[in-house]
């Protein structure tokens, strides 16, 4: 599934940035960024999974997450543990998502931080609203001990019948 111009813009941007200064292109931290492994991917886990979901092959290494493709009332989301991502301590850094929303559901936490020890959120754009495709994020800088869930899905909070397509998973330091 292509991802949105502008968000094409945005990672084109960073990644010219990284070059002009002479610097190598910036590293995806994200663990198991590509998605892969199966369903859940390597390195996620279910925290709810009533209602259908899958990775779809995007036949270039990498897959997206479709959460809740016919569109039931439920909950199907993925998570992992922040503190499996190898960051640096009093470094800050940017964890997105690019999230389709495919039907007109109303939606809210389509990206859910629980149990956060140790992070110091500076910004962050957690809900899908409305229909069409944008950026889910959080600008954080972690401290020594740091963990959180991250969750997304259909259902982060409670029972919702929203269709998402997620892809790109990344964290960047910024």
């Amino acid at each position: 599934m292509p991802i949105s111009d502008a968000i094409t813009d945005v990672i084109t941007d960073v990644i010219t940035d990284a070059i002009g200064t002479g610097g190598e292109p910036p590293i995806n931290l994200y663990p198991n960024f590509q998605w892969a492994g199966g369903y859940p991917p390597t390195n996620h886990t279910f925290a709810f999974n009533d209602i259908a979901g899958r990775m779809n092959d995007n036949g270039d290494g990498t897959f997206d997450f479709e959460s809740n493709f016919n569109e039931d009332a439920g909950r199907n989301t993925i998570q992992w543990d922040l503190s499996t991502a190898v960051l640096e301590p009093g470094k800050r850094y940017r964890m997105s998502y690019t999230v389709e929303k495919l039907n007109a559901t109303n939606y809210g936490a389509a990206l859910f931080i629980n149990n956060a020890i140790g992070i110091d959120i500076h910004s962050q754009s957690l809900n899908a609203i409305g229909l069409g495709t944008k950026e889910i994020f959080m600008e954080f800088t972690p401290v020594n001990g740091y963990t959180a869930t991250i969750r997304i899905g259909c259902g982060t909070t409670a029972v919702n019948s929203a269709w998402l397509l997620y892809s790109d998973p990344s964290i960047f330091e910024v």
